[in-house]
């Protein structure tokens, strides 16, 4: 197959459709664009959030609830700009926090998957998953979510915290 027609020829076969072009219309440029269509739509979808919430007072607000340990009074101000940032992986991620400080886990499940499926590299919502699985008594998974967050950052913050809830849950009392 040293013929580079005959090469085509068989491509086109495998793929089933017959390629017409011409010489002022080359095929790799078309194909690229193509494929950038394509990336550009699929990163809208899913992917990490460019969407500056800082300086939106309502997170801001939350936020400091949050560290006060206000749970619950951070979680309508989150829920009230959830739609405005509907690809922000952080809000899901401190809905979820929030509920599982409440020991709601089902509800703080269901917002970390939401949170990483918008974003499966959220560090954060990687940690918490992680917390909520000690908390929920799944110290295996909890050391999956573990293994899985050293392969994103190492021995980073979140790694390192997750590493002593699941030391800290392992320990007789």
């Amino acid at each position: 197959m040293d013929n580079p027609a005959s090469a085509l020829q068989v491509r086109e076969k495998l793929l089933g459709f017959e390629a017409t072009r011409s010489a002022d219309m080359p095929r790799r440029p078309f194909f690229a664009a193509v494929l950038a269509v394509s990336l550009a739509g699929s990163a809208l979808a899913v992917g990490p959030d460019f969407s500056d919430l800082n300086g939106n007072p309502l997170y801001e607000r939350a936020r400091t609830l949050i560290k006060a340990g206000e749970y619950r009074s951070a979680i309508p101000l989150l829920a009230a700009i959830k739609s405005e940032f509907k690809t922000s992986a952080d809000i899901p991620n401190w809905l979820g926090f929030c509920h599982r400080k409440l020991k709601d886990y089902p509800t703080a499940k269901a917002f970390y998957d939401e949170a990483l499926t918008l974003n499966p590299t959220h560090l954060g919502a990687n940690e918490y998953l992680g917390e909520w699985y000690v908390e929920t008594g799944d110290l295996a998974k909890a050391k999956e979510q573990l293994a899985y967050l050293k392969g994103l950052c190492g021995s980073c913050e979140e790694a390192q915290d997750l590493a002593e809830a699941i030391e800290k849950a392992e320990k007789p009392r």
